[in-house]
Parts: structure tokens; sequence; C-alpha cells
């Protein structure tokens, strides 16, 4: 386990140690870690956000991703030694490497948003290559056992297939049919199975297909929560990881006194929190141990906290401005969708239904001032996602903002006349704040986009709020700006995963978290 771990982790071919990203030293480095010894080592000073490792197959190298120098390259370290060697030089934004198991080649996707390649290049002379004929939306690959083929995800579909690649021609066949969203897909060493991310309304799974052609589903089971799968070459085990989010705590700070008030939440797990109208009702999600996710109520006058059954997992609750309804996430068998309830938990109603202008939704809900309607974010496609609005009483879902870019955390103006939303439509994954027009879908900057991550605005008066990253630490703290001021950082919020404010402003409900990163280890040979 690693408190300060990344997104990326991979195991040498003996399974003797891991590589992985991590900020243990305040940024972000390749860092290893010893299984026998269970002990950390520090591999790179962390100079340009270094990512993204994989080894070399005798485990003596590394290539990685940096942003040294200005711009993003892929890397060679030598693990012994510890001293690197740029690969690449140029402007493609290099991201995913993989060495093939002869160790003659990396591969690599690259090249602008939507319009991307996958490259190969020799780690030890270059120039990198373009494998595919035409750039477009693809993902990441690895090596099949021969290193003459690439498997990768490609979004050639609404949500995206895994193709092989033949490496020098060029040419590539579909290995599945079937409209999901595949990630990072790595093959058995006996090329008989492909172990490959799983993303939808639950978050990141890990799942299995035949490698045969057209593969219709993926095996039943194993199913396993967890995300970037790696076989051991001529074992039968598995290696990946996960990243989990620790809810640490819910409060409510009172910024009139300057106190704040702690929401007891049992042995329960909090996530996003909402505050009634009369400030007396809390309503929020939590989660337990077993993974299930309900609402629930705390009455601040009496002390009392009440379970909310649905009869399904629930989570992000929303007060209607009056404070009699209560809208919130449900899930409804393999979708997630935006149901509503009464005020003391009765009478649920499903406002939204499979919808085909988009495939699942599980976010942060807004209520219009004058309670009609609710706004939320939906993944339309991979990497994208729009803004939708649901009428409470007609049930109409309008979609509201377009285009191939993720936009999340719909907040609606106090005059219900427009809607805040974090959008990456900046290009190149960068995050900005933008304001969407409702009379004319007209959309404004509010916060020019930027590489630091940036979520969730809301605007209260003159005010607007967000949630940003704080890239040296790995964690995120409260961000306002007054008017036209320079924004602040209030770093005594520091670790926030959601947060309201009150109708009023007077109050902040807050959820802080931590995430830690877990490695795995499955024997295949007892999971099927």
């Amino acid at each position: 386990m690693d408190p300060a771990g990344g997104s990326d982790s991979v195991i040498s071919a003996d399974g003797k140690f891991i590589l992985t990203s991590s900020r243990r030293s305040g940024v972000s480095a390749i860092w290893m870690y010893s299984i026998a010894d269970r002990t950390w080592s520090q591999v790179t000073d962390g100079q340009g956000g270094d990512r993204e490792p994989a080894w070399s197959p005798d485990s003596r190298r590394a290539v990685f991703v940096s942003g040294r120098d200005g711009q993003t390259d892929l890397w060679i370290v030598d693990i012994a030694t510890r001293a690197i060697r740029r690969l690449t030089n140029d402007a493609v934004e290099e991201e995913y490497p993989a060495w093939s198991p002869d160790g003659r080649l990396i591969v690599f996707t690259g090249g602008p948003w939507k319009n991307r390649n996958f490259f190969v290049v020799d780690p030890d002379s270059g120039p990198p290559r373009a494998v595919l004929h035409d750039s477009g939306n693809v993902g990441a690959c690895s090596f099949g056992g021969d290193s003459a083929r690439l498997i990768c995800h490609s979004y050639d579909s609404e949500l995206g297939n895994l193709i092989e690649i033949d490496i020098t021609s060029g040419n590539f066949r579909r290995l599945t049919r079937v409209d999901r969203w595949y990630y990072k897909p790595t093959q058995s060493p006996d090329g008989r199975w492909i172990a490959v991310t799983d993303i939808g309304d639950d978050g990141e799974r890990i799942r299995f297909l035949p490698h045969i052609a057209p593969a219709t589903d993926v095996m039943p089971a194993p199913i396993l929560s967890g995300r970037w799968p790696m076989f051991l070459a001529g074992d039968d085990r598995l290696f990946y990881h996960r990243q989990i989010d620790n809810g640490v705590e819910l409060q409510l700070f009172d910024r009139i006194s300057g106190t704040t008030e702690a929401i007891p939440v049992g042995a329960w797990m909090p996530g996003r929190g909402s505050l009634s109208p009369d400030h007396r009702l809390i309503g929020y999600c939590a989660v337990d141990a077993a993974g299930r996710s309900r609402i629930f109520v705390h009455d601040r006058d009496a002390g009392t906290r009440q379970l909310i059954e649905l009869g399904a997992d629930a989570c992000f609750p929303a007060w209607s401005p009056d404070g009699r309804l209560l809208a919130l996430t449900i899930k409804q068998g393999e979708r997630w969708e935006v149901g509503l309830v009464d005020r003391d938990g009765s009478n649920l109603r499903i406002l939204t239904s499979p919808d085909s202008r988009y495939h699942f939704l599980n976010g942060p809900l807004s209520w219009k001032l004058d309670g009609r309607q609710v706004a939320f974010a939906a993944v339309t496609k991979p990497y994208e996602s729009n803004i939708f609005l649901v009428n409470v009483a007609s049930r109409r879902i309008d979609h509201v903002s377009q285009g191939a870019w993720y936009d999340e955390g719909p907040s609606f103006s106090a005059d219900g006349e427009s809607i805040a939303f974090m959008s990456t439509r900046g290009g190149n994954w960068t995050w900005g704040l933008f304001s969407l027009k409702l009379s004319d879908g007209a959309i404004s900057t509010m916060l020019a986009p930027e590489l630091v991550e940036r979520r969730f605005p809301v605007r209260h008066g003159a005010d607007l709020y967000w949630l940003e990253s704080n890239v040296c630490l790995n964690t995120t703290m409260l961000a306002v700006r007054h008017g036209s001021q320079p924004p602040q950082m209030h770093a005594e919020f520091s670790g926030l995963k959601w947060f309201e404010i009150s109708a009023d402003g007077r109050y902040l409900l807050t959820t802080t978290s931590s995430r830690r990163t877990e490695f795995w280890m499955l024997d295949l040979a007892t999971a099927f």
C-alpha cells in the first residue's frame, strides 16, 4: 500500500519489484518497492512530474513519461545506477509506454487530442514511427507474446473496442464487438486470455476475455475491483492495483461564528452531503465495508440519523430549493439513474431511464431555483461527457451542452438562467470553468483552462468557488475568486472531496478524504 500513490504501477517479470509513480517525496517521481524486503526506494528525482513507468523484460531499465525540459517525452532510467537518458524529443505528447517481450521495441500513444496514433520506437536508437495508417481516437497498447502484435483499445464506436494490430503492416482487426469502455488491455503469456479494465457506472473493474474474434462479451467471472492488470510472464498470476478514496469526515462549517460541527457517520465512509434550506437536515451518501452505497439524513436538532432505504445503491443527494424533496442518483439494474424521494425518504420515483444519448451517470446533481429541473452530467463517449437537464414533472431530458469534451459538475446560478461547469474544452485535457447560458446555449469562460485540475464550480453572489488540486501534495483544496480579484486558495480545507455552500452563504458543508494506492496479486489457478 502507498498512501501517496499515483495511477501507474507495474511489476518486474520475476515478480520481485514494483515500479510506480508516487508523491512520497512531495512531487510525482518513479519509486520502486521490494516485495521481499518491504522497502521503498526513489528511482527518479521527479523534476518533470515523472509517471507511467514500464519495465524492460530483463528488469534492468525502465521507460517513463516526464515533462522535464518543458515538454512531455519518454525517458529511460537504469535501475542500478539511476542514470537517465532521453528517448524521444518531439511535440507528440507521449503517454502509456510499454516494452516488447523481446526488448527491441517500446510502444506508446501520442499526438493531438482526438487525433492520436500508436508509435513504436527502438529503446536504443529511435526514432519513433507511427503504427496505424490513420490517426484517431485511440487509447493504450501492450504487446502480444511474440512482440509482433499489439493489443490496444480504440474508441472507434460509442465507447470503444479492443483491436489487435500487426506492427509491420499497421493492419488491425477488432477483437470485440461489444460497446464497452475497455481500457489498458494485456494478453496472457500463453495467448489465451486478455485482461482489461472495464470502466463504467460502478467504477473500474478488471474482467477477462478469451483471445478470439469476435468476442461477444466478457467472461462472467472473475470480476475484480481494480485497474491496469498485468500478467506475470510464465506464471499464473495477475498483478493490478486499486486506488481507494477514504472519506475521513463530514463537517459543517459556520462561516459567521467560525465554528465547525462534525457530522457523525458511524462506521460508514461519507461521500457528498447536502444541507436542507432550513439548515436542519443533512442528507449524505455513505459506503460500508461491503461497498454498499446508501443515503442517510442527519437531523441536527434531534441528533438522530435516518437510513433512507431505497432497495438499491444510491448516492449524491441534493435538497430541493423548498426542502420538500431530495434528488439522488440510484442504481437501476446495471445503470445509475436520477431519482427523487420526499423529505422523509418515502415515495421514490425515477426521473430518468436508459437514454441513448449517454451511457452512464453518477455524479453531483443541481436544482434549478424554481424546483422544476435537475442538472446532471453523463458520459456520452470515452473521455466525453455532457450536461443534461431533467424536468421533474414531465421527466423530459434536455441535452444542454454539446461537443466532444468532458463536461462535469453542473451547478445552477441563483437566477436559474445559466449553469456553471468544468470542461476540458480548452483542449489536450486541460481543466477550465465555464458558464452555459440556457436561453441560447452560449458558453463563456469563467476561468481559463490550465493543466491544473479544477472541478465542481459553484457561484454565490459575485464569488466563484471550486475545488483545485495541489499537484505537489496530491490533494485538493477550496479555491475562491471574489469578483475579478485573483483566486485565493484555502489550505485549511485541504483534502476536500466534496463541498456545498448553503443558499444563504452561511454554511459550508465539506467531505474530506485521503487516497491510497493498493497493490494486489491474483492467483489465476484458483480464480478460474
